[in-house]
């Protein structure tokens, strides 16, 4: 984390010569110049074929997890509370997912991925078996931060893996293991639903599903994922030795300032107002550790100055020159680009199934099953913009990825901005939007993860996947915060106006017509029949009259979301095409052991594997 020289900070010509050296990397666990470097039918192994449905099999419970939750809340606090604490069941979750995927990223570089994901997999599996059985709401949180953070390892299993396939098809790889059990994710908004209403146990089964294919995960990777081991990705260095040397105060203050703000923007509007000293401390107090991660990244301490300055008390007691990221990576221009358009889809995507989940129930006045069911039209078009992708990336290469690109942000931007015409007498439409937006998300996001790392050194794919996917939580955190704000403060502003205006107009006096206001916004219908003066026809007026306000509020949602997908119209654009070109070669970068046929290739693969010279000389 050394601090940048003017020629360095140059976009898209950084020497980071320094990072690239990989006399330290073992030529056998490098994977080769092509696929004839490697085994004969190593892809075809089953140790191959199984590690990527393990991935598979846990990307699906972990991006399903948390749409299904978000429906299940009140139900389980209903069930097992009511505690004021109940907001933590979905936010332990996301702010222990969200911290977790820097460090198993970090972790999983430095000391091997086989045994970091067996034993990540194995805490989620624990965690959502503890949560099936959680009599408080307590217990629930727990289990669920346990069942949060294992499940990092899933999400970032969705594109580590491309390591071990030729760089011109992580696409695929990428798209194989989204979209591989896609149905259930597709589905899970309702699913999780339906669990709540409609099965003996209730919320319970929500996790005794993601414990059970957390579990199937966890055999498939001890049985079958064996990539480079540490003795193979260190030639020179020690466990002990990268155990002393790591920068713990840097992983400390992002994962601490990311934490923070994320629970800041959660508590915003909903445990505590915007103006409290909760939510502004919690806030504040991130983003200065992430001021502060900055300035330690800039001036902390190199390993050349406590070389050449050894009598430095300080240097010799701490001297990490194993970084927890090197900040040099936001520099990498592509990467930045990349991540800017992958962090606005999420942000869209994570901020308007909130959204659009209340617009069908509101609006189109569905139940709350069928609500459910309804939101599937925005992960089913994912999980379908997922696999599309994954097909034309691989299948027609010379097509511009950059235009690829543009032409999905501008698909999102386009078909969740129509979502603004939804007024509840259209649902077709509104379906057809939503769909198609989720479509444009989900091929946005297999360009995204799986191109970024190709700019980047191969030792740094679990450090550059982490930071892409903590940057997504993040913002998405964000978003939703800024989504649902405006949503409340439109709701406040043209809903109650509306029914007052409405309940007058249609003979109702002025007092009546805003307790009326107060009974609707409240939820209390069985109030509403002892106003005195009240009518069916005033009620029915008064009922057209609030949707027509919340139609209004809603608009404003969508309008917001236009700029958010400008923004990503734009990082789109300054996207290099030729910079991705370059990388986009038959060579692999990590070999998996123990793939049949291994021990006869050793030999062929210690000649024609990749050699220092053959990694990207711009990239950390």
């Amino acid at each position: 984390m050394t601090s940048l020289t003017k020629e360095e900070a140059e976009i898209g010509h950084i020497d980071h010569s320094e990072l690239l050296e990989d006399s330290e990397v073992d030529q056998s666990a490098i994977g080769g110049r092509d696929i004839s470097d490697l085994p004969p039918n190593y892809y075809r192994s089953w140790r191959f074929a199984g590690s990527t449905i393990a991935f598979a099999i846990g990307a699906a419970a972990a991006i399903a997890i948390q749409p299904m939750l978000a429906g299940a809340i009140q139900i389980i606090n209903a069930d097992i509370g009511p505690s004021p604490d109940s907001v933590w069941i979905v936010l332990s979750y996301t702010l222990c997912q969200g911290t977790s995927f820097p460090i198993l990223g970090r972790f999983s570089d430095l000391y091997g991925r086989r045994w970091l994901f067996v034993c990540t997999f194995a805490l989620a599996w624990v965690g959502a078996i503890v949560a099936s059985r959680a009599k408080s709401v307590n217990v629930l949180i727990g289990a669920i931060a346990m069942l949060g953070f294992g499940s990092g390892a899933a999400i970032l299993g969705t594109g580590i893996p491309a390591e071990l396939v030729p760089n011109n098809k992580r696409f695929l790889m990428f798209g194989a293991i989204v979209s591989g059990l896609g149905p259930w994710i597709a589905i899970s908004p309702g699913l999780g639903r339906t669990l709540c209403v409609s099965t003996g146990q209730g919320w319970r089964w929500i996790f005794y599903l993601s414990a059970i294919l957390f579990f199937i995960t966890d055999v498939l990777v001890f049985l079958c994922y064996f990539p480079p081991e540490f003795k193979r990705l260190h030639k020179s260095e020690t466990k002990t030795y990268i155990i002393k040397h790591f920068d713990y105060v840097g992983m400390i203050a992002y994962c601490g300032g990311t934490a923070l703000i994320i629970l800041g923007l959660s508590w915003g509007g909903q445990r505590y107002p915007w103006k409290s000293a909760a939510v502004i401390t919690t806030l504040v107090l991130g983003g200065v550790l992430l001021v502060a991660l900055y300035l330690w990244g800039k001036f902390k301490p190199s390993l050349d100055r406590a070389k050449s300055r050894s009598n430095r008390p300080l240097e010799k007691l701490y001297n990490p020159s194993h970084p927890c990221f090197d900040l040099r990576i936001l520099t990498n221009w592509n990467w930045l680009m990349l991540t800017i358009s992958s962090c606005v889809g999420s942000m869209i995507f994570f901020a308007l199934n909130i959204v659009w989940v209340e617009q069908l129930a509101i609006l189109f006045r569905l139940s709350p099953s069928k609500s459910g069911w309804g939101a599937c039209t925005m992960t089913g078009g994912t999980v379908l913009g997922w696999a599309v992708s994954a097909v034309v990336l691989t299948v027609w290469p010379k097509v511009s990825i950059k235009y690829q690109l543009i032409a999905s942000t501008i698909v999102i931007t386009t078909f969740i901005g129509a979502e603004a015409s939804a007024d509840g007498s259209n649902l077709a439409s509104g379906i057809i939007f939503s769909l198609l937006g989720g479509f444009g998300i989900g091929y946005l996001e297999t360009i995204c993860i799986a191109a970024a790392p190709l700019h980047l050194n191969a030792k740094n794919l679990g450090v550059a996947s982490g930071l892409q996917f903590s940057l997504r939580t993040v913002l998405s955190g964000i978003a939703s915060a800024i989504f649902v704000t405006i949503l409340n403060n439109q709701v406040k502003s043209n809903v109650p106006s509306r029914i007052i205006s409405a309940a007058v107009k249609s003979g109702l006096s002025e007092s009546s017509a805003i307790d009326l206001a107060q009974a609707l916004m409240l939820g209390k219908t069985d109030a509403v029949e002892s106003i005195p003066g009240i009518t069916p026809s005033i009620i029915a007026a008064a009922g057209k009259a609030a949707r027509k306000g919340y139609f209004k509020s809603f608009q404003v949602v969508y309008y917001v979301s236009i700029a958010f997908g400008a923004l990503a119209i734009f990082s789109a654009c300054l996207f290099k095409d030729e910079l991705l070109a370059k990388h986009l070669t038959p060579e692999i970068a990590r070999r998996m052991r123990h793939a049949e046929g291994t021990k006869a290739g050793t030999e062929k693969k210690t000649q024609g594997g990749l050699d220092p010279s053959s990694v990207p000389e711009n990239d950390p």
